[in-house]
């Protein structure tokens, strides 16, 4: 694309090759990374949703959990005590780490894992347990806090979500285990009116 990769330029693009490829109320959801530009296009993109890059967002999520003084970030020599917590860290981290690099490769990219994986995540890796100490709570909560904010997993409205309708689809989730039964009654009679639509 010759043009500046503005929102606007990048909507007007995309636009042009769905009509291009006569995809015209074919396509449901714009999955794309998280750059502003990007942000901004499948806003303007009203035909369809938009989907960041579940990836970099993970990696959004960790962020606010790094934030240190200038001062701090400048030598970090561990104490004695300080080791045990690093290993602490570094498990949680590493699952996190896993999630990251099974999403982000070519052969495991799917929207339809999304959701349970962000459930998994909280659920499992992310709970509190007795025996963590106070900075890897702190830890846990804000990354938590931080899918929640992003997802919303456990709010009605994400049964109705198109990870959340990709993995009612994808068999590796036929019963839906992530959701509430609330949520999957929704999901399911909110597939079912989608089908009916086609129909």
């Amino acid at each position: 694309m010759p043009e500046r990769h503005t929102g606007d330029n990048i909507a007007n693009k995309l636009q042009s090759i769905v009509s291009e490829f006569e995809l015209d109320g074919k396509i449901d959801t714009c999955v794309h990374d998280n750059a502003r530009n990007m942000e901004c296009a499948g806003n303007k993109c009203l035909e369809w949703g938009a989907f960041g890059c579940f990836g970099h967002t993970l990696q959004l999520c960790i962020k606010p959990t790094r934030k240190t003084k200038k001062a701090d970030a400048t030598v970090f020599l561990p104490k004695d005590h300080e080791w045990e917590l690093m290993n602490d860290l570094s498990t949680v981290l590493m699952d996190l780490s896993d999630v990251t690099t099974y999403m982000c490769s070519e052969n495991s990219v799917s929207l339809s894992e999304v959701h349970p994986i962000v459930c998994g995540l909280m659920k499992r890796i992310l709970k509190v347990q007795d025996s963590d100490g106070v900075i890897i709570c702190k830890t846990k909560d804000v990354i938590s806090d931080e899918l929640n904010r992003r997802y919303q997993p456990y709010d009605m409205k994400a049964a109705c979500s198109t990870p959340v309708i990709a993995s009612l689809m994808d068999t590796r989730n036929k019963k839906l285990i992530f959701l509430s039964s609330q949520q999957r009654n929704k999901a399911e009679e909110f597939l079912e009116g989608l089908i009916d639509e086609i129909l």
